[in-house]
């Protein structure tokens, strides 16, 4: 009888949301179905690279209390990024399988994020890269607090893709871009992309030329980078 009530009240739940998500949203995304997809990106709870009626069901199931996530679904789950799984989640995950609807840009290019001592030690070791690469003799005086770091995409074999720079250096301010095992990569700042391992800082072309990065992170980051290809 518990059961349900649970499931009765989650059901209004899924309604009264169904009626007020923003319209901007509710188009049907061209290249959404069978497209293959980082694992446990937004909305695919089991990992598979796809979004199918399976992750809603699980989702489901998360928020009713009857199954309990990995650390990797609960991510997956909370596609509108509250912090919490609700019906919500169902509703845009069941949603977009069904191609009435496609995650808007920034929800797509979400990713587990970086913790505040991983930042810390990425800032650390670019300082000595950035010395190592200018001379110490020039760039004394730079401290971590000099160090920016911008937009991350990911974790790619034990390597972290992801923008950042010195405080004042400067970029051409032009629409560039790079292209990587068949992928184009628009940089409409200039500034591109860096891989980092180790202590190491490189860019995506050498880290994918050096064998640090495979195709399929390519393909991968390149998801994430480019979410606007949904539009």
């Amino acid at each position: 009888m518990k059961i349900s009530r649970i499931i009765g009240f989650f059901l209004c739940l899924v309604f009264l949301v169904s009626m007020s998500l923003l319209p901007v949203y509710a188009e049907i995304s061209e290249n959404s179905e069978n497209e293959t997809r980082p694992a446990y990106s937004k909305g695919d709870l089991n990992g598979d690279g796809q979004i199918t009626s399976v992750d809603y069901l699980m989702l489901k199931r998360i928020f009713l209390g009857t199954l309990t996530p990995t650390v990797q679904q609960l991510f997956a789950a909370d596609v509108n990024k509250d912090g919490k799984i609700a019906s919500v989640d169902y509703l845009m995950v069941r949603r977009y399988f069904y191609q009435t609807y496609y995650f808007p840009p920034d929800v797509l290019q979400t990713q587990i994020p970086l913790t505040e001592e991983q930042i810390e030690t990425i800032k650390m070791d670019y300082v000595e890269y950035f010395k190592a690469e200018y001379g110490e003799e020039h760039v004394e005086s730079v401290t971590v607090s000099d160090i920016i770091v911008g937009d991350y995409y990911g974790p790619y074999s034990s390597c972290y893709s992801l923008f950042i720079s010195h405080r004042e250096v400067g970029w051409p301010d032009a629409i560039t871009s790079e292209f990587v095992a068949g992928y184009e990569f628009v940089y409409p700042d200039g500034q591109t992309l860096t891989v980092y391992k180790d202590s190491s800082f490189v860019n995506l072309e050498t880290a994918y030329e050096t064998g640090l990065i495979s195709e399929d992170d390519i393909q991968d980051l390149y998801w994430y980078f480019n979410p606007n290809r949904f539009k």
